[in-house]
């Protein structure tokens, strides 16, 4: 049974032709087309691959990409490999074949894996939360670790740890208790 595939062909010499390749081809399977590329490169020559369509048995396909890859031809080495279908003609048959995509799974609602932390919530009077007029770095009477930031807010004296493995307060290094 003969299958249409894509065979890419890297390494070709500028001087290539469609009708070499396809004869080159020809001897394993039965060639479909031929598109020859330029890939532009900075400053380095350009580089020139081609893909092959063909129709050919699995056997004559690997019997013919073994024979070729890595040999030299016209001053340059070949690099073959089974090229993917073109997307144009993937997405051509898709939209005759009437591509259906797979229902996506419901996702879970992100509040019921993840829980929010409220730092005011421990405060003992809710009106405590901003303590407008008060010099920042003032403690928050009957409070421990709560200071009055820059703009008022009442807000946790967080403790991060060094390298030592020592308790170090940013705010205290900002308003110095």
């Amino acid at each position: 049974m003969s299958d249409a595939k894509r065979i890419f062909v890297g390494g070709l010499s500028k001087e290539i032709k469609e009708e070499e390749l396809t004869e080159r081809f020809q001897r394993f399977c039965e060639v479909l087309n031929v598109q020859i590329k330029k890939k532009k490169v900075n400053d380095a020559p350009d580089k020139i691959f081609a893909y092959v369509n063909v129709k050919s048995t699995p056997e004559n396909l690997q019997k013919c990409i073994s024979l070729y890859d890595k040999t030299k031809w016209k001053g340059s080495e070949l690099r073959l490999q089974l090229a993917k279908e073109n997307f144009i003609t993937r997405l051509e048959d898709e939209r005759k074949n009437g591509f259906i995509s797979e229902e996506k799974k419901p996702r879970k609602p992100m509040h019921d894996t993840v829980e929010y932390h409220n730092p005011y919530e421990n405060l003992p009077d809710p009106s405590i939360a901003e303590m407008r007029g008060c010099v920042p770095g003032t403690k928050v009477p009957g409070e421990k670790n709560w200071v009055v930031g820059k703009y008022g807010r009442v807000l946790p004296v967080v403790y991060i740890r060094n390298k030592d493995k020592k308790k170090i307060s940013l705010l205290k290094d900002l308003y110095s208790f």
